[in-house]
Protein backbone atom coordinates (compact mmCIF):
# COMPACT_ATOMS: atom_id res chain seq x y z
CA UNK A 1 0.00 0.00 0.00
CA UNK A 2 2.67 2.32 -0.94
CA UNK A 3 1.35 5.80 -0.56
CA UNK A 4 1.75 7.10 -3.74
CA UNK A 5 -0.96 5.33 -4.75
CA UNK A 6 -4.01 6.82 -2.88
CA UNK A 7 -4.45 10.85 -2.38
CA UNK A 8 -6.27 10.30 0.74
CA UNK A 9 -9.07 8.89 3.00
CA UNK A 10 -11.54 7.97 0.57
CA UNK A 11 -9.09 6.49 -1.83
CA UNK A 12 -7.82 4.63 1.67
CA UNK A 13 -10.42 3.53 2.58
CA UNK A 14 -11.67 1.37 -1.30
CA UNK A 15 -7.67 0.22 -1.40
CA UNK A 16 -7.15 -3.27 -1.08
CA UNK A 17 -5.61 -4.32 2.38
CA UNK A 18 -1.83 -5.17 1.70
CA UNK A 19 -1.06 -8.58 3.27
CA UNK A 20 1.11 -8.57 6.09
CA UNK A 21 2.84 -11.83 5.10
CA UNK A 22 4.49 -10.07 2.27
CA UNK A 23 6.52 -8.22 5.07
CA UNK A 24 6.63 -10.81 8.06
CA UNK A 25 7.16 -14.51 7.70
CA UNK A 26 6.12 -15.67 11.14
CA UNK A 27 5.30 -13.70 14.72
CA UNK A 28 4.35 -15.18 17.92
CA UNK A 29 4.05 -14.59 21.47
CA UNK A 30 7.05 -16.91 22.41
CA UNK A 31 10.11 -17.59 20.49
CA UNK A 32 8.81 -21.80 20.43
CA UNK A 33 5.66 -21.02 18.30
CA UNK A 34 3.96 -19.55 15.82
CA UNK A 35 0.44 -17.38 15.86
CA UNK A 36 -2.37 -18.64 12.85
CA UNK A 37 -2.33 -16.32 10.02
CA UNK A 38 -6.39 -15.81 9.46
CA UNK A 39 -8.44 -13.31 7.53
CA UNK A 40 -9.65 -11.16 10.17
CA UNK A 41 -12.92 -9.41 9.98
CA UNK A 42 -12.61 -6.76 12.69
CA UNK A 43 -8.96 -5.64 12.39
CA UNK A 44 -10.52 -2.26 11.21
CA UNK A 45 -13.11 -2.41 13.58
CA UNK A 46 -13.67 -1.49 17.12
CA UNK A 47 -15.70 -4.14 19.13
CA UNK A 48 -16.98 -1.86 21.61
CA UNK A 49 -14.80 1.93 21.21
CA UNK A 50 -11.86 3.07 19.92
CA UNK A 51 -9.65 4.30 22.33
CA UNK A 52 -5.80 5.13 22.62
CA UNK A 53 -3.30 2.33 22.95
CA UNK A 54 -1.97 2.45 26.35
CA UNK A 55 0.76 0.44 25.43
CA UNK A 56 4.41 1.14 25.56
CA UNK A 57 7.53 -0.18 24.66
CA UNK A 58 9.10 -1.87 27.88
CA UNK A 59 12.60 -2.25 27.25
CA UNK A 60 14.65 -1.90 24.10
CA UNK A 61 14.03 -4.63 21.23
CA UNK A 62 16.12 -7.98 21.16
CA UNK A 63 18.11 -9.26 18.08
CA UNK A 64 18.11 -13.21 18.42
CA UNK A 65 18.82 -16.21 16.25
CA UNK A 66 16.04 -17.25 14.62
CA UNK A 67 14.82 -20.60 16.55
CA UNK A 68 11.59 -21.90 14.72
CA UNK A 69 10.73 -23.10 12.45
CA UNK A 70 14.11 -25.09 12.88
CA UNK A 71 16.34 -24.15 10.07
CA UNK A 72 20.10 -25.59 9.91
CA UNK A 73 20.83 -23.15 6.79
CA UNK A 74 19.75 -19.77 8.39
CA UNK A 75 23.26 -20.11 10.39
CA UNK A 76 21.97 -18.13 13.00
CA UNK A 77 24.43 -16.90 15.23
CA UNK A 78 24.21 -15.76 18.80
CA UNK A 79 27.35 -14.18 18.88
CA UNK A 80 26.41 -12.16 15.73
CA UNK A 81 23.08 -11.40 16.81
CA UNK A 82 25.06 -9.44 19.46
CA UNK A 83 26.87 -7.87 17.39
CA UNK A 84 23.86 -6.60 15.74
CA UNK A 85 22.77 -5.27 18.73
CA UNK A 86 25.72 -3.19 19.43
CA UNK A 87 26.34 -1.84 16.11
CA UNK A 88 22.52 -0.54 15.78
CA UNK A 89 20.56 0.76 18.65
CA UNK A 90 17.26 -0.67 17.89
CA UNK A 91 15.38 1.82 19.84
CA UNK A 92 15.46 4.94 22.14
CA UNK A 93 13.27 5.01 25.31
CA UNK A 94 15.42 8.90 26.12
CA UNK A 95 13.61 9.64 22.78
CA UNK A 96 10.29 12.16 22.92
CA UNK A 97 7.24 10.20 23.00
CA UNK A 98 6.07 10.01 19.65
CA UNK A 99 9.53 8.44 18.32
CA UNK A 100 10.04 6.19 21.24
CA UNK A 101 7.77 2.95 19.02
CA UNK A 102 10.40 4.02 16.30
CA UNK A 103 12.36 0.84 16.04
CA UNK A 104 15.20 -0.35 13.93
CA UNK A 105 15.77 -3.85 12.84
CA UNK A 106 17.28 -6.24 11.07
CA UNK A 107 14.91 -8.34 8.11
CA UNK A 108 16.15 -11.31 6.46
CA UNK A 109 15.90 -12.82 2.37
CA UNK A 110 13.50 -14.98 1.67
CA UNK A 111 15.46 -17.85 1.06
CA UNK A 112 17.71 -17.48 4.40
CA UNK A 113 15.69 -16.26 7.56
CA UNK A 114 17.95 -15.95 10.15
CA UNK A 115 17.10 -13.55 12.53
CA UNK A 116 13.97 -12.50 14.22
CA UNK A 117 12.78 -9.56 16.82
CA UNK A 118 11.99 -9.78 20.51
CA UNK A 119 9.37 -6.94 21.17
CA UNK A 120 8.70 -6.53 24.75
CA UNK A 121 5.69 -4.47 25.72
CA UNK A 122 3.72 -2.89 28.48
CA UNK A 123 0.44 -3.81 28.15
CA UNK A 124 -0.89 -2.25 31.29
CA UNK A 125 -3.01 -2.99 33.89
CA UNK A 126 -6.20 -4.05 31.94
CA UNK A 127 -6.86 -7.49 30.67
CA UNK A 128 -7.33 -7.76 26.98
CA UNK A 129 -8.54 -11.26 25.22
CA UNK A 130 -7.78 -10.48 21.86
CA UNK A 131 -4.32 -9.35 20.56
CA UNK A 132 -4.13 -9.44 16.43
CA UNK A 133 -0.77 -7.89 14.47
CA UNK A 134 -1.56 -6.29 11.39
CA UNK A 135 -0.50 -3.39 8.99
CA UNK A 136 -1.42 0.11 10.76
CA UNK A 137 -2.77 1.48 6.92
CA UNK A 138 -5.02 -1.51 6.65
CA UNK A 139 -7.31 -0.41 9.73
CA UNK A 140 -8.36 2.46 7.49
CA UNK A 141 -9.56 0.27 4.75
CA UNK A 142 -12.88 -1.51 4.49
CA UNK A 143 -11.02 -4.60 3.93
CA UNK A 144 -10.82 -7.12 1.33
CA UNK A 145 -14.06 -7.88 -0.82
CA UNK A 146 -15.42 -10.15 1.85
CA UNK A 147 -14.51 -7.29 4.43
CA UNK A 148 -11.33 -9.00 5.37
CA UNK A 149 -7.87 -8.70 6.67
CA UNK A 150 -5.18 -10.61 6.70
CA UNK A 151 -3.14 -10.43 10.36
CA UNK A 152 -1.41 -12.86 12.66
CA UNK A 153 -3.79 -13.33 15.58
CA UNK A 154 -2.12 -14.70 18.87
CA UNK A 155 -5.42 -16.38 20.46
CA UNK A 156 -7.73 -15.78 23.06
CA UNK A 157 -5.40 -14.97 26.29
CA UNK A 158 -5.68 -13.06 28.84
CA UNK A 159 -3.05 -10.91 28.79
CA UNK A 160 -1.77 -7.94 31.15
CA UNK A 161 1.12 -6.36 32.40
CA UNK A 162 4.23 -7.40 30.68
CA UNK A 163 4.40 -9.45 27.44
CA UNK A 164 6.73 -10.16 24.57
CA UNK A 165 6.07 -10.57 20.92
CA UNK A 166 8.63 -12.20 18.56
CA UNK A 167 8.78 -11.27 14.52
CA UNK A 168 10.24 -12.13 11.50
CA UNK A 169 10.66 -9.24 8.68
CA UNK A 170 11.63 -11.46 5.49
CA UNK A 171 11.80 -10.06 1.58
CA UNK A 172 11.56 -6.27 2.10
CA UNK A 173 13.36 -3.49 3.31
CA UNK A 174 12.21 -0.20 4.20
CA UNK A 175 9.75 1.20 6.47
CA UNK A 176 6.97 -1.19 7.71
CA UNK A 177 4.05 0.51 10.04
CA UNK A 178 2.82 -2.55 11.99
CA UNK A 179 -0.14 -2.38 14.57
CA UNK A 180 -1.30 -4.72 17.29
CA UNK A 181 -4.96 -4.28 17.72
CA UNK A 182 -5.84 -5.39 21.49
CA UNK A 183 -9.41 -6.06 22.77
CA UNK A 184 -10.00 -5.94 26.59
CA UNK A 185 -12.89 -7.40 28.71
CA UNK A 186 -14.71 -3.95 28.79
CA UNK A 187 -14.47 -4.59 24.92
CA UNK A 188 -12.31 -1.31 24.65
CA UNK A 189 -10.42 -1.43 20.94
CA UNK A 190 -6.91 -0.30 20.76
CA UNK A 191 -4.51 -0.05 18.02
CA UNK A 192 -0.65 0.28 19.10
CA UNK A 193 1.82 1.30 16.22
CA UNK A 194 4.92 -0.11 15.59
CA UNK A 195 6.99 2.07 13.54
CA UNK A 196 9.70 -0.32 12.18
CA UNK A 197 13.15 0.52 10.17
CA UNK A 198 13.94 -2.95 8.41
CA UNK A 199 17.47 -2.51 7.51
CA UNK A 200 19.45 -5.70 5.37
CA UNK A 201 22.26 -7.70 7.10
CA UNK A 202 25.13 -7.15 4.25
CA UNK A 203 27.52 -9.94 3.34
CA UNK A 204 31.04 -8.99 2.53
CA UNK A 205 33.97 -6.65 2.65
CA UNK A 206 33.53 -3.12 1.92
CA UNK A 207 35.92 -0.19 1.59
CA UNK A 208 34.72 3.68 3.16
CA UNK A 209 33.81 4.61 -0.70
CA UNK A 210 32.15 1.18 -1.72
CA UNK A 211 29.32 1.52 1.48
CA UNK A 212 29.09 5.21 0.72
CA UNK A 213 28.02 3.86 -2.91
CA UNK A 214 25.83 1.39 -1.66
CA UNK A 215 24.19 3.75 0.25
CA UNK A 216 23.47 5.82 -2.46
CA UNK A 217 22.19 2.87 -4.51
CA UNK A 218 20.12 1.70 -1.78
CA UNK A 219 17.98 5.30 -1.81
CA UNK A 220 18.00 5.37 -5.71
CA UNK A 221 16.26 1.67 -5.57
CA UNK A 222 12.51 1.17 -5.56
CA UNK A 223 12.44 -0.31 -1.65
CA UNK A 224 9.99 -3.21 -2.86
CA UNK A 225 13.36 -4.56 -5.30
CA UNK A 226 16.10 -3.24 -2.47
CA UNK A 227 16.32 -7.86 -1.60
CA UNK A 228 17.02 -8.74 -5.25
CA UNK A 229 19.19 -5.67 -5.83
CA UNK A 230 21.62 -6.72 -2.42
CA UNK A 231 21.61 -10.45 -3.92
CA UNK A 232 22.79 -9.45 -7.13
CA UNK A 233 25.06 -7.10 -6.32
CA UNK A 234 26.57 -8.66 -3.32
CA UNK A 235 25.72 -12.01 -3.49
CA UNK A 236 25.54 -14.83 -0.40
CA UNK A 237 28.60 -14.31 1.50
CA UNK A 238 29.01 -12.61 4.60
CA UNK A 239 31.81 -11.72 7.13
CA UNK A 240 31.15 -8.17 8.64
CA UNK A 241 28.05 -6.40 9.68
CA UNK A 242 26.31 -3.32 7.13
CA UNK A 243 25.16 -0.51 9.85
CA UNK A 244 21.77 0.27 8.56
CA UNK A 245 21.41 3.24 6.27
CA UNK A 246 19.47 6.94 7.12
CA UNK A 247 15.94 6.94 7.22
CA UNK A 248 14.95 7.27 3.64
CA UNK A 249 13.79 10.73 2.51
CA UNK A 250 9.97 11.28 2.44
CA UNK A 251 7.32 10.05 3.96
CA UNK A 252 8.29 6.74 4.13
CA UNK A 253 5.62 4.09 5.18
CA UNK A 254 4.28 0.33 3.24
Amino acid sequence: MPSEYYGGWLDLVESEPVTITKFVAYSDITPMGSANVINSSNFHLPTGTWINSPFTLNVIPNVMPRVVPIDISSNSDPALADIIMKQSLSANQSAPLPLRNLIFVPGNFKNKLRWQIEISINIGGATYNSLQLGLLENAGTSGNSHGKIKVFDYGTGPWTGAMAIFVVFYNYFGEVNLALRANDTSNNTSLFHIRCIVWPVIEGLFERLELENFYEMYHEMNMENISEFIQQLYGGDSNIIIPPPPIPPGPGGI
